[in-house]
């Protein structure tokens, strides 16, 4: 529901900015203005005491380690025809969902995206000759914008943002949102520091899914991951959006008796999403 009411109030911007012209500066400050508001409130919301666990949580993963995709591509959820989870992603900040949604065999590597990346930032191949190019210039072309773009020139920009960003992170390492803030160097794709914290750590950190054994799978935040893998990283931020009730459990129990972690798997000791202290709630 609320993805279609923004979706609308952005498109009745737009209508209103072409028919009256000038208005589009004041309307990009009130549509900045309602992205606050809503981040702010459900940041406030997202942090009440409930049964979930901690909503804001950034752990350090091995890019290597994130293979499988729990939606069905890593393209933008416009060109996708159903979701596994459609919400916003505040609405599911910290929240513990049950379910085979973590069983997905769609491998991130595998997808025309990440590909795409692969022979652009590993082979050289000019951005117009990917895959992925003709696929969002199709879109754009059939009515449905991707990544805020409505036209091919728009995403040749984008394109160029793209290759700052993987610039950037190639010289300067992989920033998370919170080193950003701090950081002189700017993000080339998010760069408004005005944003509040929650608000760009829940809108571009890198969010993932924690399996019901620990797996940790993609959900958005595609062009960091894809940079990442391209250039090899060991280790990356990446914000745990989702986690399946037996990994919770699991969590949990580690968390009250600090003790259990000697007895599992010594694959799963080390993992970054169990709790270092205890005991603590979840």
């Amino acid at each position: 529901m609320l993805s279609k009411f923004e979706s609308t109030l952005r498109s009745l911007g737009r209508d209103i900015a072409r028919t009256v012209p000038g208005l589009d500066g004041p309307l990009l400050e009130l549509w900045n203005a309602y992205v606050r508001l809503y981040g702010h409130t459900n940041a406030v919301l997202s942090a009440l005491p409930r049964q979930s666990a901690p909503p804001f949580a950034v752990i350090r993963a091995d890019p290597a380690d994130i293979s499988r995709l729990v939606e069905v591509s890593a393209m933008p959820r416009q060109a996708r025809d159903r979701q596994v989870f459609p919400g916003s992603r505040f609405e599911y900040a910290g929240s513990v969902i049950g379910g085979d949604w973590d069983r997905s065999d769609r491998l991130f590597e595998e997808s025309e995206l990440y590909r795409s990346f692969e022979a652009h930032f590993g082979d050289g191949v000019p951005w117009p000759e990917t895959a992925l190019y003709d696929t969002v210039v199709g879109y754009i072309e059939a009515g449905t914008p991707l990544w805020g773009c409505t036209d091919e020139a728009a995403f040749r920009d984008r394109c160029r943002e793209l290759d700052a960003l993987y610039d950037a992170i190639r010289r300067h390492g992989y920033k998370s949102q919170a080193e950003l803030l701090r950081n002189p160097v700017d993000d080339p794709v998010h760069g408004e520091r005005s944003l509040p914290y929650h608000l760009r750590l829940v809108n571009h950190e890198l969010a993932v899914c924690v399996g019901r054994d620990g797996d940790i799978l993609f959900k958005d935040g595609r062009d960091r991951l894809a940079i990442a893998k391209v250039l090899g990283l060991d280790s990356i931020p990446v914000w745990v959006m989702i986690r399946h009730p037996q990994w919770q459990r699991l969590r949990s129990a580690v968390a009250n008796d600090p003790s259990l972690r000697a007895h599992l798997d010594p694959a799963l000791r080390g993992h970054p999403d169990l709790p270092e202290t205890g005991p603590r709630s979840p």
